[in-house]
């Protein structure tokens, strides 16, 4: 047959060896027919083999399509396929018009949701993506790789090199893409960050962070050099470069999900630290002592990539200075610290920082003294308040005063135990849990049977 055959010769279903239209196959198998999605002038892929023209049987074409060695060969790579010699397949009627496969059909039996939107992004690629192919299918979500792979290699057209080269980088960045529109819309913003992607492992992020904002990691109370949004843009584009070398890292199997949950929550208490630098800058904090204690799944060190941050502040006056006024500065740092991590910026936010968890809740002081903190436990605290400080754990700010309110709040959380209704108080918060649960439906993923929080 001739080296100009077409992509399908599809003229009855009956010869045709694919799965379902729509179907997700096997990476093997998605793999295994990716050069038949796009027409390539060495190979053919016909259903069915054509046997030799006999002696004077004359090659026929569907009406109005010219015969396939006529064809330029950009157009026979790029276009939809053509119809094949009619008589010169098992299956076809001799001059009777077979059915045209376009590339579009194809891409939607290798996996990709809208097969035509997809091979209109790789005819306008400005590279050719055929050997890509293989590697785009076997990701989550193909269509959403695609689109931000097009916009990455047109933003930076040295990408495409460097993945063909490197199939380790190349998985990393794909199964990204794959899975995050966001992570991508960082790649095409900083292109230079998927060369991250290639490493096993970063330097400590602690200090990362800090010096993306202009502070030196080695200072006791690290300063920001300067406040405001172009300090918190560079906190976010650092944490994400970060988060997404994690990502790649956990959706190849590299790590397992504990280390995911541990990173992400050190990553978490690396940018807390990165945003109180910004806010000593601007706010000032020569008078008071902060430590924030990371609490539930970040102090549990249980993070995952959508959490919001439970933190509680507790300060100190320094030697000589006014506690009242210490408490003032503290909270305008704590709230500054939180604005650094909440608010929206050219490069998006991070997520919620949430201090709900304090002695009274929302009603009661952003900032205590440890001696308040104390006093509140030991008067006033209900059973679930002691079983939310199990996972207190200091994660930034002043370390040493953090860690001396770890100290003094689990002798207080293990006496708890033994107090009068311990018991009943916890199978009564037990069923409250469970009836919201039901109020919201069958399933609830984080208070639910097998949920996140159960």
């Amino acid at each position: 047959m001739s080296p100009m055959a077409v992509a399908a010769c599809a003229c009855d279903t009956s010869s045709r060896s694919h799965g379902t239209p729509g179907k997700r196959d096997s990476s093997r198998g998605r793999a295994s027919r990716v050069h038949r999605a796009i027409v390539t002038s060495s190979s053919a892929s016909c259903t069915t083999q054509a046997p030799q023209q006999p002696p004077g049987h004359p090659r026929r074409h569907a009406p109005g399509i010219p015969a396939h060695d006529t064809l330029p060969k950009s157009e026979t790579q790029r276009n939809v396929a053509f119809a094949c010699y009619g008589g010169s397949c098992g299956s076809c009627q001799d001059g009777r018009v077979p059915r045209i496969e376009s590339t579009a059909a194809r891409l939607a039996k290798l996996g990709f949701a809208d097969g035509a939107r997809a091979a209109q992004l790789i005819r306008q690629s400005p590279a050719d993506l055929d050997d890509i192919l293989e590697a785009l299918v076997a990701v989550a979500d193909p269509d959403q790789a695609l689109v931000s792979l097009t916009r990455l290699i047109e933003r930076e057209p040295a990408v495409l090199g460097t993945l063909r080269h490197d199939e380790g980088l190349r998985n990393r960045l794909l199964a990204v893409l794959g899975v995050s529109a966001a992570l991508g819309d960082h790649f095409v913003r900083h292109p230079s960050h998927v060369a991250m992607l290639a490493e096993d492992r970063l330097g400590d992020a602690r200090a990362e962070l800090l010096r993306a904002v202009g502070a030196e990691p080695g200072e006791s109370e690290p300063r920001a050099e300067s406040g405001g949004h172009d300090a918190l843009t560079a906190l976010r584009v650092a944490y994400r470069g970060r988060l997404a070398h994690l990502a790649a890292r956990d959706l190849t199997g590299r790590i397992g999900l504990q280390d995911v949950t541990s990173e992400l929550s050190e990553l978490a208490g690396a940018a807390l630290e990165a945003a109180l630098a910004v806010a000593r800058t601007e706010v000032g904090a020569e008078d008071v002592r902060l430590a924030v204690i990371g609490m539930g799944k970040c102090g549990a060190r249980e993070l995952n990539y959508i959490s919001d941050v439970d933190v509680i502040f507790v300060a100190e006056p320094r030697e000589g200075a006014d506690e009242a006024k210490a408490l003032r500065t503290a909270t305008r740092l704590a709230q500054a610290m939180m604005r650094g991590c909440t608010t929206t910026t050219s490069e998006g936010s991070l997520w919620e920082v949430d201090a709900g968890l304090r002695p009274e809740g929302r009603s009661g002081p952003l900032v205590r003294t440890l001696e308040s903190h104390l006093a509140y436990y030991h008067r006033w605290a209900k059973t679930w308040e002691f079983q939310a400080l199990l996972k207190a754990r200091p994660v930034a700010g002043d370390l040493e005063l953090g860690a001396a309110y770890v100290a003094a709040v689990n002798d207080m959380v293990w006496s708890a135990a033994t107090r009068e209704h311990f018991v009943e108080d916890v199978q009564a918060m037990r069923r409250r849990v469970e009836a919201h649960v039901r109020a919201e439906g069958d399933r609830q993923l984080k208070l639910g049977p097998g949920g996140c929080a159960t």
